[in-house]
This record gives C-alpha cells, sequence and structure tokens, in this order.
C-alpha cells in the first residue's frame, strides 16, 4: 500500500518545516562549530562533581543484558540508544562535546546489574548511565545510584510505586498502562476482537506457524472478518467487529503481535487474504514462503 495517506498534505509538511528552519536559524547555537560551543560552555562549569567529561568528551554508561535470557528484549534498546548516541555526534555531541559510551553486560543477572553500575559510577565516572529493562535489575542497581548520586534513563514502562531523583523513568508507570484494560475487562468474550485459545500457541521447543487474514477491509457493502490461522489450521474469527483500515494511530483497536517476546522468522505480507486451503499450503512449505518465488 502507500506509505502515506493519498490526501497527504505536503504543502502542510513543508510549512512546518520552513517554521522550524525558522526558529532554529534565529537560535544562538545553530552554525556554531563544536570548539565554539565548547569554550562557550567549559569544563570548570559544566562539571563541578568530577564526572568523565572533557574538554572534548562527555562519557556515559550503558547497561543492559547483551548476554542471557532477557538479550532478546534488551538488544532493541541497545541498539536503539546507540542509535541516538551516533545521531548526535553527527550533529557535533553535546555542548561541543563526542558523546563516549562505555558498554557493560548485565547478563539477565541482577547482582550482576549491581556490579556493574558501582564499575560505572565509581570506577569509570560516567556522566550518566542508560540502562535496565526489568523492574528486578532497576530495584539492584536504584540503592547504588541514590548512594553515589549517579542518574539512571530507565527506558521502559514499570509498575509505579517508586520516585528516586536519581532516575528519569521515561515509561509508563501501572495507571498509565491501565486505562485501555479497563475498557477491555468491561467487555464480554463476544464483545472483544480476539480469537480466545485454550492455551498460549507459543513455546520454546518448537516453531510456531501463525497467519491471520483480514478480509472486506473498509469494505461498505460486506462486513469484516479477521480469522487466524495457527500451524494451518483455522482457529477462530473475529466479526462484527469495526475493522477500518486508516491512519490514525489513535483508532487503532487490533494490535498484532503486542507485548510478544520471541523469534519472528519468513514474515510475509500479501495484498489480499489467503484462503484456508492457500494457508495450509504454506504450512506445508519445508523452506517457507522463499520456495513461491525459487
Amino acid at each position: 500500500g502507500d506509505p502515506m495517506p493519498t490526501n497527504f498534505d505536503e504543502s502542510a509538511f513543508d510549512a512546518t518545516r520552513r517554521k522550524l528552519l525558522k526558529v532554529l536559524s534565529a537560535s544562538p547555537l545553530v552554525g556554531m562549530s563544536s570548539l565554539a560551543l565548547a569554550q562557550q560552555f567549559p569544563t570548570a562549569k559544566v562539571n563541578t562533581t568530577g564526572l568523565a567529561v572533557t574538554d572534548t568528551e562527555v562519557t556515559v554508561g550503558q547497561l543492559h543484558s547483551a548476554t542471557g535470557t532477557m538479550a532478546i528484549s534488551e538488544t532493541g534498546s541497545i541498539q536503539a540508544e546507540q542509535l541516538a548516541i551516533d545521531q548526535i555526534n553527527a550533529m557535533g555531541g553535546i555542548l561541543g562535546r563526542k558523546i563516549k559510551v562505555i558498554k557493560e553486560d548485565g547478563a539477565s543477572d541482577w547482582p550482576t546489574f549491581a556490579e556493574k553500575a558501582k564499575k560505572l559510577l565509581v570506577n569509570d565516572r560516567v556522566a550518566s548511565v542508560y540502562g535496565c529493562w526489568t523492574s528486578a535489575s532497576r530495584k539492584a542497581v536504584l540503592p547504588i545510584f541514590e548512594k553515589e548520586n549517579g542518574l539512571l534513563y530507565y527506558p521502559t514502562f514499570y509498575e509505579g510505586l517508586e520516585q528516586s531523583k536519581n532516575v528519569f523513568y521515561t515509561g509508563q508507570e501501572a495507571t498509565q498502562q491501565i486505562l485501555f484494560g479497563l475498557d477491555w475487562a468491561k467487555m464480554t468474550d463476544a464483545q472483544r476482537p480476539a480469537v480466545n485459545l485454550p492455551r498460549a500457541p507459543f513455546s520454546r521447543e518448537a516453531w510456531t506457524h501463525a497467519v491471520f487474514t483480514l478480509e472486506y477491509l473498509n469494505d461498505k457493502a460486506k462486513k469484516p472478518v479477521g480469522r487466524l490461522f495457527l500451524n494451518g489450521k483455522l482457529m477462530g474469527s473475529i466479526e462484527n467487529w469495526d475493522l477500518t483500515l486508516g491512519w490514525n494511530p489513535d483508532a487503532v483497536q487490533l494490535v498484532l503481535g503486542a507485548s510478544y517476546v520471541g523469534y519472528m522468522d519468513d514474515l510475509a505480507v500479501f495484498n489480499r487474504a489467503l484462503t484456508s486451503a492457500e494457508v495450509t499450503q504454506l504450512f506445508g512449505l519445508k523452506t517457507g514462503v522463499r520456495e513461491l518465488h525459487p
């Protein structure tokens, strides 16, 4: 499909872009060299607590699980944080200083998280740390950050009931997440846009072949239908529900793969709803959809 709605107003985007550039051009920081910025904010003024900040460099820490059971979840944070740092450095860094990263592996082990946090704060004297994923890892390092007066950027949602001046909680806490859950809880099974299964279909021991088809989307003459197939068999359908395809993210009511943690392989998107026979055929392919286009 099109990457954006056909009625997307490019002129409005251009006007907004021109306004932004106009504002930026008036900023005293735009156009200044890294050296000039560093001179304007000398180290003696910006670093009064003996952190790893020099005239040319700011050292930060990254503390995630690169190995162990949580690596599959935390790898995305490692990559995203590195991407952001690379982009900031490409634009001149922070106050004329490039960001240097010291990476430590919490190894999916909470005592290791605590040990590595102490190393980053006490030995490396990093200006801040971007890390943790589970609440258990955050709880393990929190006493160290508070004792050493370090700064932790916690990248995901959490359970709430914690407020430390040494942590930036960048995700939602429970009362913010639960609003949509309350609406869901009030629905009966018949009202929910879901295919109910007797047990979770995924396991660590075997691959699961999953297909979800959507038919008659935005068709005013026919009611839309969503069907779920697992390992080539029809498990159920979603009917009598608004499955309109649109571009407003606030109106999204159907999400595929939400909260899924695991590997995904052989992902394919088709431009029409597959029949039951075609799904069965796909499931029987020994090397996956690549067999369709040898």
